[in-house]
């Protein structure tokens, strides 16, 4: 029908035609004659081709684990291993996975890509209590534990109802021991800023080879200060919660004293533990 519609024109197809309009039968003359043209089908894909999605994911592994390289060091050391591609194609794969230029990765290290990197040497310990009735009533014992992040194996280094700093020390010996200590071959201890790790502890881990990391809260409100651009409320609520620990007056020791009155408390503010009252 658009063939020979075509051929009548537009005026004798206004008196033929009576099911559709004159211009809807042009229409598909047009779209016939614009189908013997198109060569859709024979092109593979438009534009240039895409990136292998190995090389890819090589790109992003090289930019994350060297974080000083630029685009085209990453560039040399991707040909170097056989692969053709302009430090333009690395720059444009880094920004489309959200990783910027390497002046700006240096200073983006997240604690998950820390814990990716040295999960061999990493370790990590803590304290959790537990509450044991005896004859003189119900007493507190703290339980001290240490895990290696890479197989999650744990070690019990000691269960006691006061940890002393001697008692600390001791530990650190115990899992620093050459040969046996669970911490051999440890370069990084995590733990809170819980006053039980005490300098002398973090000393002996130190002379050992092991270095402790814990969070710091004036590193905290460095990172949150209003001066550099952050939000207020968060610098407040650290500064609060900072105010919360120095308030030992809050701490359990003194309701420990009124509760069980005859049990040893620690004094958090003094370092050390206090006879019964």
């Amino acid at each position: 029908m658009a063939e020979i519609g075509i051929r009548l024109g537009r005026k004798a197809l206004a008196e033929v035609a009576t099911v559709v309009k004159p211009e809807t039968i042009l229409a598909w003359h047009r779209r016939l004659v614009a189908k013997q043209f198109d060569g859709s089908k024979r092109r593979s894909r438009a534009g240039r081709p895409a990136t292998d999605p190995e090389l890819e994911q090589l790109i992003i592994r090289l930019a994350r684990e060297n974080r000083d390289w630029g685009y085209d060091r990453i560039q040399g050391a991707v040909q170097n291993l056989g692969y053709a591609v302009s430090d333009q194609t690395v720059g444009n794969i880094l920004r489309r996975h959200g990783i910027g230029p390497a002046p700006h990765r240096r200073k983006e290290t997240t604690w998950k890509e820390f814990i990716r990197a040295h999960l061999e040497v990493l370790a990590a310990t803590d304290f959790f209590t537990a509450e044991v009735w005896t004859c003189v009533g119900l007493i507190t014992y703290y339980v001290l534990i240490f895990i290696r992040l890479q197989n999650r194996q744990v070690y019990l280094a000691g269960i006691t109802v006061h940890p002393t700093e001697a008692w600390m020390r001791q530990v650190a010996r115990n899992v620093t021991m050459a040969e046996v200590g669970f911490l051999n071959g440890c370069r990084y201890l995590l733990h809170d800023r819980d006053t039980n790790f005490s300098r002398s502890f973090e000393q002996i881990l130190s002379a050992a080879g092991c270095r402790c990391i814990k969070s710091a809260y004036r590193r905290m409100a460095k990172l949150h200060h209003p001066d550099k651009g952050d939000q207020t409320n968060k610098f407040v609520e650290i500064n609060e919660a900072h105010a919360r620990l120095l308030n030992w007056a809050q701490r359990p020791r003194f309701q420990s004293r009124t509760a069980l009155p005859n049990s040893w408390c620690y004094d958090a503010s003094k370092g050390r533990w206090l006879p019964p009252v």
